[in-house]
């Protein structure tokens, strides 16, 4: 497993009872963040002198969130 991924997976778990004795995992929260690094990844990447670079990569962003259902 990647690295990062298993950051993002070790930040989904929850405790489910007062005892911390029973632990689930966030799969919705997990989805999200890797969606979200996905879009942050593309905010970051240089196209270099691409024209309309921004809007671009703001449309590719919106997109991957559209087709996920995660709202920024």
């Amino acid at each position: 497993m990647n690295k990062r991924i298993r950051e993002l997976y070790n930040e989904c778990f929850v405790v489910l009872d007062h005892d911390e004795v029973n632990v689930g995992f966030d799969f919705e929260k997990f989805t999200d963040l890797i969606v979200r690094e996905c879009v942050d990844e593309i905010h970051g990447y240089d196209l270099g002198s691409l024209t309309g670079k921004s809007d671009c990569l703001d449309r590719i962003a919106e997109h991957i969130e559209n087709h996920f259902g995660i709202k920024s």
